[in-house]
């Protein structure tokens, strides 16, 4: 069997009185004797540099706030206590939030909705950034958590909440900034 490699130059003037080409020709035989000459490397191929593309906008940031926290109620003297409201005013930094008359309490149906919903977007690519770590501890207060999402730079905050209300009551409620 023969087999030919033809290699021509590369850069320069590409005309074919520019770039003269080399033949060379390698054959191959049967033989149960090792060749004694080393064999050849190939020549090296060349691929062309990919082309510029553009970098991948960074993951919009959302903040998810589930509301209260399961340790609030053991510590009334902090989530009692005034903070900032945003207008001038002041409110308690946090309660203890609802809970239904079978006693599922808001802050573990929120922790609950928060990691679901969490889940749900980092799996869309939005990066999420929560309000608290865990349903055990207390706080934070409400102006901690109305000012994180300018901190993080977040395209929306959404707090979550189980608002009580009398049986058979629905609805929803949407904060606006005034």
């Amino acid at each position: 069997m023969t087999t030919a490699l033809l290699l021509a130059g590369c850069g320069g003037d590409p005309s074919p009185a520019a770039a003269p080409s080399t033949t060379t020709t390698a054959r191959t035989t049967s033989s149960a004797v090792p060749p004694t000459t080393p064999p050849t490397t190939p020549a090296p191929t060349t691929t062309e540099a990919p082309a510029p593309t553009t970098p991948a906008a960074p993951a919009p940031v959302v903040v998810l706030d589930p509301g209260h926290n399961g340790g609030n109620a053991a510590a009334p003297g902090v989530i009692g206590a005034p903070v900032p409201d945003g207008t001038g005013g002041t409110k308690p930094c946090n309660t203890t939030g609802t809970s239904t008359d079978a006693g599922y309490a808001e802050h573990a149906f929120t922790w609950d909705t928060a990691l679901r919903v969490r889940d749900l977007l980092v799996a869309a690519g939005v990066q999420i950034v929560l309000t608290r770590d865990d349903d055990t501890g207390v706080g934070p207060c409400v102006d901690v958590r109305g000012q994180l999402g300018a901190q993080v730079g977040a395209a929306a905050f959404v707090g979550i909440h189980g608002d009580g209300a009398a049986a058979g009551s629905r609805g929803f409620h949407v904060p606006a900034p005034s």
